[in-house]
């Protein structure tokens, strides 16, 4: 039929009764004629073969697709309609320089990725429907779908039929002979992959065997059950655990329990204690390091549990670790083991095989010495240095990744779109696939219509400037798993950075400044590998009007302007000078007469002023005439001090000194309103207390209160049911001190009374009502008796002091 010549100059010659490799070059002293009998080929009507690579060939047919065989004829794989060829005749076959398979058949032209590690199962294989879970089952395979449950005709064929299940199938699971499988309407299991009985109805998601207790964990949209393997599957317990479908149940070793995730109830802690089951859910309250509604699924790693989230990774500190972090801290205390409700374990943000927060983690699986991982919908790997790595999987597209699956012919990956096969080890180890990228200019195009093919490329382009639109096409022939190759290019002379790298194979520019430009692109395939920079050399020329003859006529059109403008100028500046002097002459006699009016209200005004100012002045002196006298407070306290420093000349704050029988009062008051209204209110505060102290005799600092709030409101005629009436009143901090007895006490209203005794500050709280206004006329005020001793110092303060706005 055919003959070619392979890599290492070998002879590959394919006839109807097979194929025929030799051992030997074809430059070698002696050629050595022994032939390597391919059996299987006979009959099926082989017309020709290539070498994809060492030990490696493909045999094609014009009635059966194509063959892989190795050089001792070893049936390696096979190809047809069944496996997405248009047809099954093919007429030739070409190898390109990165191991593509290019097949030319009566329907078109076929690319077979024979080097890839990834094999993908979809439609064309019996696979349909969103590929949720995975199982090989007595030596099939059993696929999962939202479709229904697909069996593997043929053992290792790939080739799907549906089962008589046919609703939502969430996982599956092999038990020793069973195959159990949960569906959105039931439980089921089989043990011979035909014919499947019912468990127990509802809408199960997740399976989870204990091969040490014998006991299945069963996962639905209402709970958990607990079947029990020796009572012939029988539920054992179960809880009612709501939150949506649950997507994942993981063991976790380090704390001895099983997680059970959700896609928006928090998680639920599944632990044996030997006797029964215990049950803790975890994401239903604050404070256990959880958003509150959101997924949360778990990963068996590394002996423990990873946990993750539609926003971060997350760990597990149980309730006796929390106890060492606070013996650790200094904050334990022995009398707390009593109480280990306290103590419940939390979940924290992990730092190993995270990418950080504001990150998908929707799946992790321990193989060896790496961790498999999906973040944001991104397959990769985690290398012995902790480094996420997606490089070598960017070529697969599955839509959204629901699962990652190690089986003994490689990783299987179900997505959205269908089933993926990785020989993970091809994938991982060998770097085959990472081919030069290629990449020509393929056209240019100017002026509209001027074209310029690519054996004419290397000729220097010259433009009009009125016709400067210019295209550039340019191609790769690097593909991968369908995913072409990506572009970016510049234009120097114009903009120097690089575009961002996109699908286009063809760029237009319009309206370029006239100067010498370079196109330039390069090309990058699905795994980041760059092609060499291809590029174009052009220039666009001058325009008549920026032309050295074009600028003279403008340097003289310029300067006869300038001066046209200046004569003009000229002239109208002298017109406009007369006409302004007149202007002026007018505007200062107005000037002159309003100067004269503002200097006749200045002193109106400045004379007012003083008045006013004097009038308050002297009410100042009032105002100081009726506070105590310094001299009358030290001869019954040494150790004392004042400050009072009004805002405005007059004050709203006042302070107040009587001696009585037992020992002396202490009165700090804060008037409503500032200047002259508060200064009237002082005036009433004083002589309130007056006849409160000195008239009544009254003591008690809170009988003081009252008889100040009753006398305020009676004075200012202040009724609680009157619209109108004054809401004028005082904050208030009133002391008592009884030196013989060593005793103080204390009434306030709003103003707190603060003490300081040995170092430490201590404050005796006011009754949180002023003096008058809206206070009710039968208003009582709390006491405070305090036991003072030597050394103690007391403060009152109105609000003055603490509350200020700017300034020192």
């Amino acid at each position: 039929g055919a003959f070619s010549i392979g890599e290492d100059k070998s002879l590959i010659i394919t006839t109807e009764l097979g194929f025929r490799h030799s051992n030997a070059k074809l430059d070698a002293p002696l050629f050595d004629p022994c032939m390597v009998n391919c059996q299987f080929a006979i009959n099926v009507g082989i017309i020709g073969g290539v070498e994809v690579e060492k030990n490696l060939f493909a045999l094609y047919s014009m009635t059966n697709g194509v063959y892989f065989i190795d050089a001792n004829g070893n049936l390696l794989g096979h190809i047809d309609a069944k496996s997405g060829l248009t047809t099954d005749g093919v007429k030739d076959a070409f190898v390109d320089e990165n191991g593509k398979l290019w097949l030319a058949t009566g329907n078109g032209i076929s690319k077979v990725e024979v080097l890839e590690p990834f094999e993908f199962i979809n439609e064309n294989f019996g696979v349909s429907g969103n590929v949720q879970c995975f199982q090989a089952f007595k030596g099939k395979k059993y696929v999962g779908t939202a479709l229904g449950l697909m069996r593997e005709v043929d053992s290792n064929s790939l080739s799907f039929t549906k089962t008589t299940i046919q609703n939502q199938v969430w996982s599956l699971l092999k038990v020793k002979d069973k195959l159990f499988i949960a569906t959105g309407l039931g439980l089921y299991f089989t043990e011979n992959g035909e014919s499947f009985n019912l468990v127990t109805q509802g809408n199960f998601n997740a399976l989870k065997y204990d091969a040490s207790q014998g006991f299945l964990i069963v996962a639905g949209e209402t709970g958990v059950v607990v079947l029990d393997e020796l009572n012939n599957w029988l539920p054992w317990s179960s809880y009612t655990f709501g939150g949506g479908n649950k997507n994942k149940i993981s063991y976790d070793k380090k704390n001895d329990c099983f997680w059970i995730g959700s896609t928006s109830g928090g998680i639920l802690k599944l632990k044996f204690d030997g006797f029964d089951f215990v049950y803790e859910v975890y994401g239903d309250k604050e404070g256990e390091g959880l958003r509150l509604g959101e997924q949360i699924v778990p990963f068996e790693i590394n002996g423990t549990c990873l946990f993750g989230t539609p926003y971060d990774l997350l760990e597990f500190t149980n309730e006796k670790e929390a106890i060492e972090e606070l013996k650790l801290s200094g904050n334990w205390n022995d009398s707390l083991i009593d109480y280990p409700q306290f103590f419940p374990g939390t979940f924290f943000e992990s730092q190993t095989y995270s990418l950080g927060s504001s990150r998908n983690y929707q799946f992790y699986l321990e193989m060896g010495d790496i961790i498999l991982a999906v973040i944001d919908n991104q397959i990769g790997y985690f290398n012995s240095d902790e480094v996420f790595d997606i490089v070598k999987f960017q070529s697969l597209d599955l839509g959204r990744i629901n699962f990652l699956q190690i089986e003994e012919d490689g990783l299987y990956v179900g997505g959205s779109d269908g089933l993926s096969r990785i020989d993970l080890l091809t994938l991982l180890n060998n770097d085959s696939i990472h081919k030069k990228v290629n990449l020509n200019i393929r056209r240019v195009v100017y002026n509209d219509s001027i074209s310029i093919g690519y054996f004419n490329l290397k000729n220097k382009l010259e433009i009009p400037y009125d016709r400067n639109k210019i295209s550039f096409e340019f191609a790769s022939n690097i593909i991968h798993n369908d995913k072409p190759a990506v572009y970016s290019w510049r234009l120097v002379g114009d903009d120097d950075q690089w575009s961002a790298w996109t699908s286009r194979v063809k760029i237009d520019f319009k309206n370029l400044y006239e100067g010498k430009y370079i196109f330039e692109v390069k090309a990058r395939d699905v795994f980041g590998n760059e092609s060499e920079v291809q590029e174009f050399s052009f220039s666009i020329k001058k325009p008549w009007y920026r032309t050295v003859w074009a600028y003279i006529v403008y340097i003289i059109l310029f300067l006869l302007i300038v001066y046209l403008s200046i004569e003009i100028g000229r002239r109208r500046l002298k017109a406009q000078n007369v006409k302004l002097e007149a202007t002026v002459e007018e505007r200062t006699a107005e000037i002159r007469e309003k100067n004269s009016e503002l200097e006749h209200s200045y002193h109106e005004i400045a004379e007012q002023k003083q008045e006013i100012t004097d009038s308050i002045n002297y009410a100042q002196r009032i105002q100081h005439a009726i506070l105590p006298l310094p001299e009358n407070i030290k001869q019954h306290l040494d150790e004392y001090f004042v400050i009072f420093q009004p805002k405005d000349i007059v004050s709203g704050d006042f302070y107040w000194f009587a001696q009585t029988e037992e020992g002396v009062i202490f009165v700090c008051a804060d008037c409503t309103g500032h200047g002259v209204p508060g200064a009237f209110m002082s005036m009433i505060g004083s002589d309130k207390l007056n006849q409160a102290v000195l008239e009544a005799k009254l003591t008690n600092p809170a009988d003081i209160l009252s008889f100040l709030n009753k006398g305020i409101k009676k004075s200012l005629k202040q009724k609680e049911d009157e619209e109108g009436a004054s809401r004028d009143g005082m904050d208030v901090t009133i002391t008592h001190i009884d030196t013989t007895r060593m005793k103080l006490q204390m009434a306030a209203a709003h103003n707190s009374l603060l003490l300081i005794r040995d170092g430490e500050l201590h404050e005796y709280k006011a009754t949180k009502v002023a003096v008058g206004g809206f206070t009710s006329e039968n208003q009582v005020y709390n006491l405070e008796e305090i036991d003072i001793k030597k050394g103690d110092v007391f403060y009152m303060t109105t609000d003055g002091y603490p509350d200020q706005f700017g300034g020192e």
